[in-house]
């Protein structure tokens, strides 16, 4: 299955597991294909970057780099 995923879907994964990890972990194994853009891989740093979230820049951009490795970019034509 071909999958574009929303910001909430990916912090889920990270840091509350439950239905959004096995979604990530599907991709990872290869069984689904996800697919993202600049502005998703934005909003989850924005989003990851919240005080309420306690969580370094450092871990945020090992999180995106590892979305980055798993997933085709796609790009919006305005």
């Amino acid at each position: 299955m071909k999958l574009v995923l929303d910001t909430n879907i990916f912090i889920s994964s990270f840091f509350w597991g439950g239905n959004p990890r096995k979604i990530m972990t599907r991709i990872i194994d290869g069984k689904d294909i996800l697919f993202v853009t600049a502005e998703i891989l934005q909003e989850i740093f924005s989003v990851m970057s919240r005080p309420k979230f306690n969580i370094s820049n450092h871990q945020i951009v090992r999180f995106i780099d590892s979305i980055e490795e798993i997933a085709y970019r796609i790009y919006i034509n305005m």
